[in-house]
């Protein structure tokens, strides 16, 4: 089979549609060695990923002319899937051709861009207004979870046998640190036990501010409990001035991720909206503790290995926060169960599903 992907999130440094691209693409190729993937995009200013490089069957052909990149999703690359003579196209953020020539798949994340404020995605203006007629043109959709998959359906009144379940995974080096390295990595950026983890955002619905604003109540009860903060961090969120015992860090490559992380008292993530979650997922790989929100899509990743609060409420959170900082034997059994929820997701099941779905769109084309 002959795959082609949409590379243009593999033109952000970070994110998790670009880790999705990269693990997937990954993924098929170690499972289908006889399969060549194809990443396109109309993007000039890109590398392949160092762990897609090693890879015999993915191909990173050089951008289209620029007469054609200008008009890429209606011109360029349909006649880039001619000439590769494609047999599916893979649309990994929200886009296929808006010529259907071949059969193609398109990834439905969230449905954050149709959302109201605080839950709609910043910048998602082109994909409000485009998608929608490409959902018709797709042969089938993807979504991360059923809730997703429900949202879809009833949002753009679609039918649910178009529409294909495909879960994500963490890495599978996501494993529990120890020893002096994690020790040396905690001291070198300045990060001192016990803390907590948190990922830091801009966008609203992240519901930073109101974390921040739970920890600095915990503080009352546990001063000794600092927060840790990675990514993106939006200054007006703490009134431009962080308070004693918050912690900012630039944003962390994996290796770097896996050491913060195992030295944490918990990961808290109270984002108000999620397709999936896979930060969630990655804490409990890593045997740490978990307190996240009652979002559907989370709720249904992580099932009951991780504290689930009402992340609307500072008060269910400092409460959260609190019992699980101050109870270790429920630490241990939010470690266990971490563990044993996230061994049931791989990016080999989800290869072999999308592959799968591959081979269901083109029966149906």
């Amino acid at each position: 089979m002959r795959i082609a992907i949409d590379a243009t999130p593999l033109t952000c440094a970070t994110g998790g549609i670009r880790r999705y691209v990269v693990e997937l693409t990954r993924a098929l190729a170690l499972q289908s060695p006889g399969d060549e993937i194809f990443l396109l995009t109309d993007q000039a200013d890109w590398q392949l990923p160092a762990t897609l490089r090693e890879l015999d069957n993915i191909r990173a052909p050089r951008p289209e002319p620029q007469r054609f990149r200008r008009k890429w999703w209606s011109l360029g690359l349909p006649l880039a899937l001619a000439r590769y003579r494609i047999d599916v196209f893979h649309g990994a953020d929200f886009a296929v051709p808006y010529l259907p020539l071949r059969p193609s798949v398109l990834v439905v994340h969230d449905l954050s861009p149709w959302k109201n404020a605080p839950l709609r995605a910043a910048g998602a203006e082109r994909v409000r207004s485009r998608t929608p007629h490409l959902l018709r043109l797709a042969t089938l959709l993807v979504t991360p979870t059923l809730a997703v998959k429900r949202e879809l359906a009833d949002h753009f009144q679609i039918a649910r046998s178009k529409i294909v379940v495909t879960a994500l995974a963490a890495r599978d080096d996501f494993r529990p640190l120890s020893g002096v390295d994690v020790t040396n990595w905690l001291r070198l950026h300045g990060v001192r036990q016990p803390y907590l983890v948190a990922l830091s955002s801009p966008q609203p619905r992240k519901n930073l501010h109101r974390l921040v604003v739970a920890w600095q109540a915990v503080q009352k009860i546990r001063p000794d409990l600092r927060l840790v903060c990675v990514g993106a961090f939006e200054e007006a969120t703490i009134k431009r001035r962080l308070p004693d015992g918050l912690l900012v860090l630039e944003p962390l490559a994996d290796a770097g991720l896996q050491s913060l992380l195992s030295g944490a008292t918990a990961f808290v993530y109270p984002s108000l909206y999620e397709g999936f979650g896979l930060p969630v997922l990655e804490a409990m790989q890593m045997g740490v503790p978990v307190i996240t929100s009652q979002d559907a899509a989370i709720s249904e990743v992580a099932g009951d290995a991780a504290l689930r609060v009402d992340a609307t409420s500072t008060e269910s959170l400092t409460r959260a926060v609190v019992e699980v900082a101050g109870n270790p034997r429920l630490q241990a059994d939010l470690r266990a169960k971490g563990i044993q929820r996230s061994s049931q997701f791989s990016w080999r099941t989800t290869a072999l599903l999308t592959r799968q779905t591959y081979v269901e769109a083109i029966r149906r084309f």
